[in-house]
């Protein structure tokens, strides 16, 4: 039986434009840790699969979380190796075939683009105690002005994952994790709205990223699944033609990378 205070966290930082914001994600390792979980933290190049999957027999995480490049059926680690998959890789380096198998009644959220759509409903059903992800590009709002820690775009549309994990560490039961995410994102984008309106004389700029922000977050919140033994939560799709993708100032965590379209 996995270890229930003990938290694997899995973090490349090589050089890409998208990757680099996985950074916002540190608030997750760091609030584990102020709360007595024993925390696995692997980072850049230890978070090769070899090295994962050690980690993963030799300290038996309940919770993980790992973040990265995706697909449907994929997340990719350091430099785009193959970490968890269910079909033959479509990263660079494929791996090990038994690597969902390793998830086995344990907590992952995977933070990539559209693994929600195969790889997390196939962690359940190889035995995973549950698994949460998202079915299309996951997407974020930059400011490049700003380094990620500094840029008030990113730091919204990473606090909802941040605020998923901190919740699963807390012992909050997961389709409540999912529920309170939710109400998280319409929070936020009641304050971005509340913003545009008190702004009036903002920057073109500066009002354009607000609107694009509610649009993203929008997006965000529809394409967030959980699955888990006996029961799915996943949020109505948008109406048709209201997607947000392709605008600008979009950084995404998918095969495309960071997209900034001016």
């Amino acid at each position: 039986m996995a270890d229930p205070q003990t938290f694997l966290y899995i973090k490349p930082d090589y050089d890409d434009e998208a990757i680099k914001y996985l950074v916002l994600t540190e608030p997750i390792r760091d609030y584990a840790q102020s709360i007595g979980y024993q925390v696995v933290d692997l980072e850049g190049d230890s978070t090769n699969p070899a090295t994962v999957y050690k980690a993963i027999t030799d300290y038996d995480p309940y919770i993980i979380f790992t973040s990265g490049h995706g697909c449907t059926h994929i997340s990719t680690s350091q430099d785009y190796n193959d970490l968890f998959w269910v079909s033959p890789g479509c990263g660079e380096h494929p791996t090990y075939s038994d690597s969902i198998t390793m998830l086995k009644d344990r907590i992952t959220y995977v933070l990539s683009c559209y693994c929600g759509e195969s790889l997390v409903p196939a962690i359940v059903d190889a035995g995973g105690m549950s698994a949460t992800g998202f079915t299309d590009e996951f997407t974020w709002v930059v400011d490049t002005d700003h380094p990620p820690e500094e840029d008030p775009y990113a730091l919204t549309f990473f606090d909802c994952p941040n605020f998923f994990m901190t919740s699963i560490l807390d012992g909050v039961p997961l389709s409540e994790c999912h529920t309170r995410t939710v109400q998280r994102y319409n929070i936020l984008i009641q304050t971005w709205r509340r913003w545009i309106n008190e702004n009036p004389n903002a920057t073109s700029t500066a009002i354009s990223r607000a609107y694009l922000t509610v649009s993203l977050l929008e997006h965000d919140r529809s394409i967030m699944r959980t699955v888990g033994d006996g029961f799915e939560l996943v949020e109505p799709p948008l109406p048709e033609g209201k997607s947000p993708l392709g605008l600008v100032g979009v950084a995404t965590l998918g095969a495309i990378g960071l997209k900034i379209l001016s």
